[in-house]
């Protein structure tokens, strides 16, 4: 019970419950989503969501298709590259919209704390709204922590076929859209 009674206080389960305030939430439902049945946010961050966000880097990162010199056949070694730069980079090649490319550059001059800060509906391109969104569940789930209720929120209207038995399935859901898509954008 004790353990029980010290996730309930914990930073995520205030983050998780503050997500759906309609929700009247069990003993059993949030015994399902903490604790380390095939269901559990840990067993979903570790497990699942993390492997499929660090398999996704991986092939940006080997393929090199976030070098923003495109004509170029070296290694852009100058720059270490982040997650972030990465995909605004992908994004900013592959659109054609100014819209996207101006709004790829004002993120990447963006630095990593007020990154967060963004009110997601600023933002005009649907295929930015997606990278920012996978920008934050990666930060947040890499660092143990769900991302702020906002997010989720943003997340459920913007995609609401995006499903999940538990918020953790949830966001897994939409990691795996989000990077699909992204992978048909870069071909």
């Amino acid at each position: 019970m004790s353990k029980f009674n010290s996730q309930l206080t914990g930073k995520i389960t205030k983050i998780l419950l503050s997500d759906d305030t309609e929700r009247i939430w069990s003993k059993k439902e949030l015994t399902h989503e903490f604790f380390k049945d095939s269901h559990s946010y840990e067993v979903i961050r570790r497990e699942l969501l993390c492997k499929k966000i660090q398999k996704f880097e991986k092939t940006i990162f080997q393929q090199r298709i976030f070098n923003e010199n495109t004509n170029s056949n070296q290694p852009e070694c100058s720059h270490i590259y982040t997650f972030k730069i990465a995909l605004i980079n992908i994004l900013a090649r592959k659109n054609i919209s100014i819209r996207s490319n101006t709004e790829c550059q004002w993120l990447k001059e963006i630095d990593d704390y007020n990154f967060e800060l963004i009110p997601i509906h600023m933002l005009l391109s649907e295929n930015v709204k997606m990278v920012y969104l996978l920008i934050m569940i990666r930060k947040k789930f890499i660092n143990n922590e769900l991302p702020s209720p906002h997010i989720f929120h943003f997340m459920c209207e913007k995609y609401p076929n995006i499903k999940g038995e538990t918020v953790s399935e949830l966001y897994l859901s939409f990691v795996k859209y989000a990077t699909k898509m992204l992978m048909a954008i870069l071909k």
